[in-house]
């Protein structure tokens, strides 16, 4: 009878192990559709962003942000995002606020691997204001080292912005190490097991270092990729020692991707609310 016990009590924890590991996120034709953003900051405000994302199979070839408000109500902000691919690789994308060009983002791979990444920022008519170039180099122990460099205007000569690395586990950029002429940063990254929310997207996974592409990306909308969702980001500056702390709760759903999101600041002074539709 004990022995039975026994067995019975090692099968339920080799169950309950099993249950929890990423095996289980096989939902592979799961695609958001719609984002929706509250933000509730100092004064009160609630600024609300929804974002549509519209595919071609598995190809995310059009994303669409209106906002409610944005910029302390100064002025709403609308704009249009347009994917392009060459085989199953982003190749480009055009990021527009009415027929205004805001960035054009071009990406080069080397065997489908993310070599360059240049984003123009424009203005009317298409005239650049300016313009920045991140090349990557896939490291052998899985690490990526890049280089982001501003390109003048006018003379196109090169100034490095910044430089570092990316250190990656599991499908996931757990660390990001930079310096630039401020000095050097920290971010390490903590992840849930469930699935992130582009995980399904046509050459998504190939965007390293959760590149953003555009203007728009910050607190509104963005297409960086991790394999799961972030949890908790901890940045620590070298030159003032100090550390800022970024957590994310979230709801799931039945195929384990999330259906709400709530952000916090190192203060708590800020939330932001996503909710997600598939």
């Amino acid at each position: 009878m004990k022995k039975n016990l026994s067995l019975f009590c090692a099968l339920m924890l080799v169950l309950i192990s099993c249950s929890g590991e990423d095996s289980s996120l096989n939902s592979s034709d799961v695609l958001m559709k719609k984002k929706v953003v509250t933000s509730t900051g100092r004064d009160n405000t609630i600024e609300i962003s929804t974002t549509y994302y519209t595919y071609e199979g598995k190809k995310l070839v059009k994303e669409v942000g209106t906002n409610d408000s944005f910029f302390d109500n100064r002025r709403n902000y609308d704009y249009t995002k347009k994917y392009y691919y060459t085989g199953n690789l982003i190749t480009k994308c055009e990021e527009m606020s009415g027929t205004d060009y805001l960035t054009v983002t071009e990406l080069t791979y080397v065997n489908d691997k993310l070599k360059t990444m240049l984003v123009k920022v424009g203005y009317q008519n298409g005239v650049i204001i300016y313009a920045t170039k991140t090349t990557c180099t896939h490291n052998d122990d899985g690490t990526v080292s890049f280089v982001k460099v501003n390109i003048d205007r006018e003379t196109k000569v090169e100034s490095v912005l910044e430089n570092g690395k990316w250190i990656y586990a599991n499908g996931n950029i757990i660390r990001k190490e930079t310096t630039d002429k401020w000095g050097s940063r920290s971010e390490v990254y903590e992840y849930d097991r469930k699935n992130g929310i582009f995980r399904n997207v046509t050459g998504a996974n190939l965007l390293v270092g959760n590149l953003i592409f555009g203007y728009s990306g910050f607190g509104y909308s963005g297409f960086g990729y991790s394999k799961n969702n972030e949890l908790k980001m901890t940045v620590t500056t070298a030159n003032s020692n100090a550390t800022f702390t970024h957590s994310t709760i979230y709801n799931y759903n039945k195929d384990n991707f999330p259906t709400f999101g709530k952000f916090e600041g190192n203060d708590e002074s800020t939330s932001i609310i996503s909710r997600y539709f598939y």
